[in-house]
């Protein structure tokens, strides 16, 4: 049976694509901020490329290799060693509070 686009375009491997090709671009537009190419209103903006770049390639290596879900697992289960598995609801809330 042939593979679903829909799983296709959720796939993973395409989101790390996706990653590594946006942060080739934010690479080249750092470089070409630094060598003066563009017009340079702000003096930070090769520093903010070369960072999107750094973050982007980041987020590609821990989607390729599975970080997020180690993450998980190991706060699941320290939740589990700790005894506050059941009432993690409330942790939660405050993260993702903390987060946004």
């Amino acid at each position: 049976m042939p593979p679903n686009i829909i799983d296709l375009l959720d796939s993973g491997w395409l989101r790390v694509g996706g990653y590594a090709a946006a942060a080739a671009l934010a690479a080249l537009w750092g470089r070409r901020e630094r060598l003066g190419l563009a017009s340079r209103d702000v003096d930070w903006w090769p520093t903010y490329w070369m960072m999107s770049a750094l973050l982007l390639v980041i987020m590609g290596a821990s989607r390729a290799g599975g970080l997020g879900d180690l993450v998980g697992e190991f706060g699941r289960d320290q939740a589990r060693s700790g005894g506050w598995y059941e009432t993690r609801r409330a942790a939660q809330a405050v993260a993702v509070v903390g987060v946004s």
